[in-house]
């Protein structure tokens, strides 16, 4: 009939659905050429063009050559500073995002409430990619040639420290299992009875690796952390100590505010071990930071302190330290 082939005719001329929107959320531009992070959210983002999503980056960072790399990859950019709440709800605005992905957990901390309160309905997605056990899983299933499933399962056995069948059919343990070099291992593990490894209780090591050399010792990780923690208190009066415009024209990487994304990345590793004695040397390093960065700026965004950039570790280190106060597990 004429009707139906006017509502025909009018069904394929119909404007075609706008495309969808994705948007990356990271502190950093990616970079494919230093880290397999960098790789990974790199493959996201060509995914999402070749589906024909609308994909937005936005980073903490000031633009460099990797924006530029970025943005003539055909993805729209938007460089919003630490603390910036109306410029990031701006690019949210323009994004009106379908998905969000966080590519690390300290930027769905920082960002991910603002995302909720502007954009309800978007989908707010934590990329896993520094998933410690998943590293694991995928080494062990490329050095041994195992399945999935068996990468899995002794990643998870590495990772909670639980012992592992040993190379030669004896058990033992996945991160420490040979006995401490001093000939005693009282304090080789936590107090939760898990085998310790770094300074910061984390990462791990083969049974093999094991075999060679031992973890440190809980009570020497203690003395490192209180040695460390007390750095801010004695540096010099060198005014590059806390310039970093000051520090980057001087020659060596030993002034104080160049490093600091290592220092507040150990303090926050320390503040929420597993490990309960080396949390208050990591709220100690934390403290002691702040209080002799406070007033250090950040040449790299006018206006802005140079500790802004680390407020969503500094909080998840206070949140985790208020969680164990409490005695709960977690660090809501």
């Amino acid at each position: 009939s004429s009707s139906s082939s006017s509502s025909s005719i009018a069904s394929a001329h119909a404007s075609p659905a706008p495309p969808r929107s994705v948007m990356f959320v990271s502190f950093l531009w990616p970079e494919a050429s230093s880290s397999a992070a960098g790789v990974r959210t790199g493959s996201l983002l060509r995914a999402f063009q070749r589906w024909g999503w609308r994909v937005h980056f936005v980073a903490c960072a000031r633009p460099n050559e990797h924006e530029s790399i970025l943005a003539a990859s055909g993805v729209a950019t938007h460089h919003v500073p630490p603390n910036r709440g109306a410029e990031f709800e701006a690019a949210l605005a323009a994004a009106n995002p379908d998905a969000v992905i966080f590519d690390r957990f300290m930027a769905e901390e920082a960002f991910s409430f603002r995302v909720r309160a502007a954009c309800p309905g978007a989908a707010r997605i934590l990329d896993m990619q520094d998933l410690h056990s998943l590293r694991y899983a995928r080494q062990d299933a490329v050095e041994a040639g195992v399945d999935a499933t068996t990468a899995r399962r002794k990643a998870a056995e590495r990772t909670r420290g639980v012992p592992t069948e040993g190379a030669d059919g004896g058990a033992e343990s996945a991160e420490g299992g040979a006995s401490n070099a001093e000939g005693d291992d009282s304090d080789a593990e936590d107090e939760r009875g898990e085998p310790s490894n770094a300074v910061g209780g984390g990462g791990g090591r083969t049974a093999s690796d094991a075999a060679g050399r031992a973890a440190p010792k809980l009570s020497t990780r203690v003395i490192a952390a209180a040695m460390i923690s007390a750095v801010p208190s004695f540096v010099s009066a060198h005014p590059a100590h806390l310039d970093l415009a000051l520090a980057r024209r001087s020659r060596g990487d030993r002034w104080l505010c160049a490093q600091a994304d290592a220092l507040v990345d150990l303090g926050h590793r320390l503040a929420t071990s597993a490990s309960e004695p080396l949390r208050p040397r990591g709220l100690a390093l934390l403290t002691r930071l702040v209080e002799t960065l406070g007033d250090a700026r950040d040449p790299d965004v006018p206006g802005s302190a140079l500790l802004e950039q680390f407020q969503a570790q500094v909080l998840s280190a206070l949140r985790a330290a208020a969680a164990a106060a409490r005695g709960e597990d977690g660090d809501g």
